[in-house]
């Protein structure tokens, strides 16, 4: 069945029950139109028994899919048990909302709450179809027992008890709506399961409670929002508005007075972009659990790239895996005016910003699991971690950081795999041709932290470019090209020395090695040029927090050697000019926790931007107490290397063909060459729904397999939604 209207498509008002089952409110793909109706698409208000909306398809309107409510009435006069109430939105009137026999309670408007005063109708005069020469938007209404003395004229509002239905919204697809996907308030209980909710431009889900606007009855007791997925949800007008929103019209900063109450909220997906998950206001008892959170962008293709894809052997390149997905700046979670609120259970994307926000709550009794922080700042690395697969581990090795070493001649195809947090997305090779003649291969691979093309081999030493406008000190921006030695540490007793060659140039440039666990906590022996005031300086920084008091005049020697020792008193930094005789760099440094996790990293940075020809330093004689520790030499790759890559190749075939058979609806991810599409997958359906135009014709081979794999029994493919009438299927971002 399809449904196309000028004006709300489907209202249904002060009945009993409603079932609306495989219907179609869209345009039919091959005419003219493009939207179904300018208004709701299903407006039900005022309803009782049970409102079943099941295995629809909405899509392309210019409001709400579906707005079930009811309708509160402010009264405006009261004599006894006798109280006259009015409509008061503009474009409701002309019916009676109350029959004899039904119960009716009253609501305080500013808390939304009921005042304690309940009674039944025994009688009604007010609006009808033949009422045309009386008001049409008052209603007279007598009661089985008088209103309470305390109710004041225009502060509370009759809620009709009798017509709350019982709500099942499930199996529907929403698509591309410029409003809100599905509202509904309503006293009865709700369940809103299985549905897929695709760009939708305010909330998907939107449970409000309005006695001061719309006047849209009624509180929440019972709400279950499950299985669910939540597709590029929220971003109305360039501000991403929260994927599920309890916005009810109240205050809103007394915890105490919650106006919705037992939610659950589990096993839902939201692969979301810059938008939160959830915002609610006078909320309570609610649990969030058991879903998972990812970023839209985290499911993007991995477009690789090589800074160079022919080299010879003693060479390297730099691959990079260009979509990591993006830095989520977006709270996750806020609460206003909630209390007793437990996430557990949940699985978050990197890049999202893993905070619950909480404002008039009460705090004591938000659990929070412990991936997120509560009103603080948690955004997690927006880099999902990659790891990077060779077709033949003897012509290559690669380290994490993606720097492709050529061992020998040939050509090696190299695969990243892509670890969203949630899975796995398994990119597209890049092949990288390797020539015969060129430098001896590294036997301590270096690996480049945020890797550039600034470094080089010369001879037996390591060549370093000066990283421009760029410094590990404090908050400032990290330099890119930090070059650390694999398997070099140091142990109690143990030094480490190093050959440097040349001098600062310009501005604040520094130069040298280091002791590094990360960018806020390092241990540095360093030639610096202090704005033309030159010095070997010992820089030391925890937390974040830089000092260097340590430090002697800089000398005129181009080559100097620098040492940092480990002993009983902490790290001690020397330097000499003959790499014989050593003179130390004031007294030891005493930060245990940087001496055992830090790793030996060179360093070369901080010149001024303007220089179009940076400088660049050259690093060799490492050595870790006599022993010498080469940064160049000749050898093949160890068997730990050709396991660990014959092993990755095995996992991503054991995750690519699916290792979730034996569930009941088991979901898959793979990467597949094609457009964006949605995979519904149990043990005898697959259902494919595209998100956007078809793109591109590349290869299927990634899906087949899971195809032949998983699939038993009838498989077919639909292209617009989920076809109604079969069994409930997971919803899965296959591919973007």
């Amino acid at each position: 069945m399809w449904v196309i209207s000028t004006d709300l498509a489907w209202s249904r008002s002060l009945s009993d029950g409603l079932t609306l089952s495989g219907v179609n409110f869209r345009a039919p793909a091959d005419s003219w139109r493009t939207t179904a109706a300018f208004a709701d698409l299903v407006q039900v208000s005022g309803n009782k028994g049970k409102v079943t909306i099941e295995t629809c398809n909405f899509g392309y309107v210019h409001d709400d899919p579906i707005n079930i409510h009811g309708t509160y009435l402010v009264m405006t006069t009261k004599n006894g048990n006798t109280a006259t109430s009015s409509y008061k939105h503009n474009e409701t009137a002309g019916f009676p909302q109350l029959y004899p026999s039904d119960e009716v309670a009253l609501v305080d408007r500013s808390t939304m709450l009921d005042t304690g005063w309940q009674s039944k109708v025994v009688s009604v005069d007010g609006p009808d179809e033949r009422s045309h020469n009386r008001s049409l938007t008052d209603i007279t209404v007598t009661f089985d027992r008088d209103l309470p003395e305390d109710a004041q004229i225009n502060n509370v509002a009759a809620d009709n008890l009798t017509h709350q239905p019982e709500v099942v919204v499930r199996d529907n697809h929403f698509e591309s709506i410029p409003t809100r996907g599905l509202l509904v308030t309503t006293r009865g209980k709700v369940l809103i399961e299985d549905n897929v909710f695709d760009n939708m431009w305010i909330s998907s889900i939107y449970i409000s409670g309005d006695s001061n606007s719309w006047l849209e009855s009624s509180m929440s007791r019972d709400i279950t929002i499950r299985g669910n997925t939540f597709i590029r949800p929220s971003y109305y007008a360039g501000n991403p508005m929260p994927t599920i929103w309890f916005d009810p019209t109240a205050d809103g900063n007394d915890p105490a007075q919650a106006e919705h109450h037992n939610v659950t909220i589990e096993n839902n997906t939201f692969p979301i972009g810059q938008a939160s998950i959830l915002t609610a206001k006078n909320v309570a008892d609610t649990t969030f659990s058991n879903n998972m959170n990812r970023k839209y962008d985290a499911s993007s293709s991995l477009t690789t790239t090589a800074s160079l894809e022919t080299m010879p052997v003693g060479s390297s390149t730099t691959l990079k895996v260009t979509d990591q997905g993006t830095q989520g700046s977006r709270t996750l979670f806020t609460l206003q005016g909630s209390r007793n609120i437990t996430f557990s259970d949940n699985a978050h994307d990197a890049g999202l910003n893993r905070v619950v926000r909480t404002n008039n709550s009460d705090d004591a009794t938000v659990n929070a699991e412990d991936s997120l922080v509560v009103n603080g700042d948690h955004p997690a690395d927006a880099n999902n971690s990659v790891r990077w697969v060779l077709s033949d581990p003897s012509l290559a090795s690669i380290s994490e950081e993606g720097v492709l070493q050529a061992l020998a001649a040939g050509t090696v195809a190299v695969r990243p795999i892509y670890d969203t947090g949630n899975g796995i997305i398994v990119g597209d090779p890049v092949a990288v041709t390797i020539t015969e003649s060129g430098n001896d291969v590294p036997t301590n691979p270096i690996d480049a932290i945020r890797p550039t093309q600034d470094s080089w081999t010369d001879g037996d030493a390591l060549v370093v470019r000066s990283a421009s406008n760029t410094s590990l000190w404090a908050r400032s921006t990290p330099p890119n090209n930090l070059q650390a030695v694999r398997n070099v540490s140091l142990a109690q007793g143990e030094s480490v020395t190093v050959r440097m060659e040349g001098k600062t140039q310009d501005f604040y440039e520094e130069v040298g090695m280091l002791l590094y666990a990360d960018d806020d906590n390092y241990i540095a022996s360093q030639r610096k040029h202090n704005n033309g005031r030159p010095t070997i300086t010992v820089v030391t920084e925890r937390n974040a927090s830089p000092e260097e008091s340590r430090k002697v005049s800089g000398p005129d020697a181009q080559a100097i050697w620098l040492r940092l020792s480990r002993g009983d008193q902490g790290m001690q930094a020397s330097w000499s000019q003959d790499g014989a005789t050593f003179q130390d760099i004031g007294s030891p440094v005493n930060i245990p926790a940087i001496a055992d996790a830090g790793r030996v990293v060179l360093m070369a940075t901080g010149h001024r931007g303007s220089n179009q020809n940076p400088p660049t330093y050259r690093f060799s004689d490492l050595k870790v107490g006599d022993r010498g520790v080469a940064l160049v030499g000749g050898q093949a790759p160890d068997a730990a290397q050709v396991a660990w890559a014959e092993e990755s190749l095995e996992e991503v075939d054991r995750e690519a063909s699916g290792r979730n058979a034996n569930l009941s609806s088991a979901v898959v991810e793979v990467q597949i060459s094609v457009p964006p599409m949605l995979i519904f997958l149990d043990k005898r359906h697959l259902w494919a729904c595209w998100i956007h135009r078809l793109q591109s014709s590349r290869s299927l081979r990634w899906l087949l397999p899971m195809v032949q794999w998983f699939v038993r029994g009838s498989t077919g493919l639909g292209s617009n939604r989920q076809k109604p009438g079969r069994s409930p299927c997971r919803l899965l971002v296959a591919s973007m």
